[in-house]
């Protein structure tokens, strides 16, 4: 594990080719060639590229996407090419030191630290199709840590702040909300159903407390502004009440990534609350 911390220190610098090359492939399959388009602006400079896929690869932080012949022909996706894609195994890594720095000066209990368990749910609340959607074009432009446009494609040069800071908010929201939540979902249930998706729709909310978190996220939109972008922002996370379903310590221990977020935090506090 601290050989891929230092990696991630060493190669994922911000505005480093590694992060760009990551974050591009974490929202769609690529072969080197497009990311050598959107990098360097229809240039192709595939060597380098080359070099950290290789890397990156080899540290299991993208593999090559592998799709059926047929499956590929209905999608108009090049027989003869390559394609690449990112998974989060580094988003967990870095969330695993994160966290163990945070508290490493407080005499930290096992207990606050991921257990294995939590590593695995949060894995499989990773790779949900909820959690994809943070990594689409509706999302990704309404967030001020994506701060480059390549023409149709989004960028963030730092994908590891990118990352904390939505975990950071998507924990802060679930930490406010579970006082009005009459369950309690475990780990271990997600693990059994290995499918977060699969998982909250099996349990979905009902009508009543579907109109009472409703009226929570109405609430904390006016006090954070109601500015557009802010609403929509919201609307996305809270998109089916998946976030609902996000284990309380895991929320918990995932909100301190980074930083909380305060002004979401204390939004949906005060919206609780009312």
């Amino acid at each position: 594990m601290s050989s891929k911390i230092e990696t991630l220190k060493n190669d994922f610098r911000p505005n480093s080719l590694a992060s760009k090359i990551y974050f591009l492939l974490l929202t769609n399959h690529m072969t080197v060639s497009d990311l050598s388009r959107i990098i360097y602006d229809g240039k192709v400079q595939l060597t380098q590229i080359v070099r950290v896929i290789d890397k990156l690869s080899k540290l299991g932080y993208i593999k090559e996407y592998t799709i059926s012949r047929e499956e590929r022909r209905e999608r108009g996706i090049d027989l003869r090419k390559k394609y690449w894609k990112a998974n989060y195994s580094s988003l967990i890594v870095h969330s695993t030191e994160r966290l163990a720095s945070r508290i490493k000066e407080s005499k930290p209990k096992s207990s606050d630290i991921f257990s294995d368990e939590e590593l695995r749910a949060f894995k499989i609340i990773l790779e949900s199709k909820w959690f994809s959607r943070f990594f689409n074009k509706d999302y990704l432009e309404l967030d001020m840590e994506v701060d480059i446009k390549k023409g149709d494609h989004l960028l963030s040069s730092n994908p590891l702040q990118f990352f904390s800071l939505l975990a950071e908010e998507i924990g802060a929201i679930k930490i406010e909300l579970s006082p009005v939540l009459p369950f309690n979902p475990s780990c271990s249930e997600i693990i059994e159903i290995s499918d977060f998706d699969r998982y909250c729709e099996i349990n979905r909310i009902d009508e009543k407390l579907e109109k009472k978190i409703n009226l929570i996220i109405k609430k904390a939109k006016r006090r954070l502004g109601n500015y557009n972008s802010t609403n929509k922002k919201i609307d996305i996370m809270m998109e089916n009440y998946n976030l609902l379903f996000i284990p309380i310590d895991l929320a918990m221990k995932i909100s301190k990534i980074g930083r909380i977020p305060l002004t979401v935090f204390l939004a949906f506090k005060s919206a609780v609350e009312k």
